[in-house]
């Protein structure tokens, strides 16, 4: 079972969270976060991601989403959707279907890119399946990827 992750790049220039300044983002966590939960649906709080950025879980439906936004270089960022699982590691091992490439995973992944795309100050969004959207192909929006079936 291979994991299906979707990543956007992006260049934007986020003001820096005063009560929070580092790592860049928060601010950026929170906008993403209280568009999901304007939608309904839950939201986790926003933590700190390997020092490097920050996450936050959403649940669509029954199934659970990490968002993790991070600034890559100066005034670029990446995002990852990833669907959390409980599958044990020889499980994945073994069963060669994909796994998070369901439509909630799609339809997570889109509501993402809307709400960045609404953000002031936000261009060139470039998305891409398991790799870095600045050197792997990549389109200018999710529902443009080539999706594996399971």
């Amino acid at each position: 079972m291979f994991e299906i992750t979707p990543y956007a790049k992006f260049n934007a220039t986020i003001p820096s969270c005063p009560l929070r300044p580092s790592p860049s983002g928060h601010r950026l966590a929170q906008a993403l976060a209280d568009s999901a939960t304007k939608r309904g649906l839950e939201v986790g709080d926003i933590g700190n991601w390997r020092g490097v950025g920050w996450i936050f879980y959403l649940r669509l439906e029954e199934e659970l989403f990490d968002i993790c936004v991070s600034q890559v270089p100066r005034e670029v960022w990446m995002l990852a959707v990833t669907q959390k699982r409980n599958a044990s590691i020889v499980s994945r091992l073994l069963d060669p279907q994909p796994y998070g490439s369901s439509s909630a995973l799609r339809i997570v992944a889109s509501m993402m890119h809307k709400n960045i795309a609404a953000l002031p100050n936000v261009s060139d969004i470039r998305w891409c399946l398991n790799g870095h959207p600045a050197i792997a192909p990549s389109v200018p929006e999710p529902d443009l990827l080539f999706w594996p079936e399971h």
